[in-house]
């Protein structure tokens, strides 16, 4: 058996000033571990879970199918909670009915604890389906009080994982951030580059053209013009519709 504590009001007091019944309520404690907790949420997101025990072939294979579905799964109640906004039970009755029956059947029990306070204590063993092992976990997320500062996938590993400040929006660490830059900064060197090798092997080509008396083929003519093309790079770029073939332009 586990504890969570949910984020859910348990006390509502009306408030006798007001025309209108109007209620406030306290929060039930909330769990000392919420980073811990995410963070298993995190791993289970990208596909890490913990080692559990199986006994026989059939346990194997279920957890097996279990730790392949699950991850997908989370990935889809994710955006469709992300994309819900605040709002999500409300805009999402779907996926709200199916966490809502799956909580009404899950074994639970209000208890007390040290301070006063209280907590939800229930059966934390793995779902016997993907799905519902992905229902369980997501159900775990929900109640996390920090559960809005899961982020992802990362920009660049394509990782989930828990934002550091509100700014950090794209990238799971400076590394992928640093690297997808770096990564960003050469392709758009390589694209300049193969502009201009187009741009210049196009002009040479032209010339081939107004020259006229050479035994010299167009792609020869070009190679010696500008080294740094071959004869690949044209062939590629004419089959690729980047460069026009100036022999069309010869035989208008």
């Amino acid at each position: 058996m586990r504890y969570l504590v949910s984020r859910a009001i348990v006390i509502h007091e009306m408030t006798p000033r007001r025309k209108r019944a109007l209620y406030t309520g306290r929060y039930v404690p909330i769990t000392n571990r919420p980073r811990y907790e995410l963070k298993k949420f995190v791993n289970a997101m990208n596909g890490i879970f913990p080692p559990e025990q199986v006994l026989g072939e059939d346990e194997s294979k279920a957890l097996q199918r279990r730790h392949a579905e699950t991850p997908t799964i989370l990935h889809e109640f994710y955006r469709v909670w992300r994309l819900s906004g605040p709002d999500a039970i409300n805009h999402q009755c779907k996926l709200w009915r199916e966490i809502n029956e799956y909580w009404a059947n899950m074994a639970t029990q209000l208890v007390g604890v040290p301070g006063a306070g209280a907590a939800i204590r229930h059966n934390g063993r793995p779902g016997q389906t993907p799905r519902k092992e992905a229902l369980r976990l997501f159900i775990e997320f929900l109640l996390n009080p920090e559960c809005d500062r899961l982020a992802g996938p990362c920009a660049r590993c394509g990782k989930y994982y828990i934002r550091g400040s509100v700014r950090n929006k794209l990238y799971c660490s400076r590394s992928c951030g640093t690297r997808s830059t770096a990564l960003a900064a050469t392709r758009k060197r390589r694209d300049n580059e193969h502009a201009d090798k187009l741009r210049r092997a196009q002009k040479a080509a032209d010339k081939w053209i107004e020259h006229g008396h050479t035994r010299l083929d167009w792609k020869t003519w070009v190679t010696r013009k500008e080294p740094d093309i071959t004869s690949k790079f044209l062939t590629r770029a004419v089959n690729n519709g980047e460069l026009q073939s100036p022999l069309e332009d010869k035989k208008l």
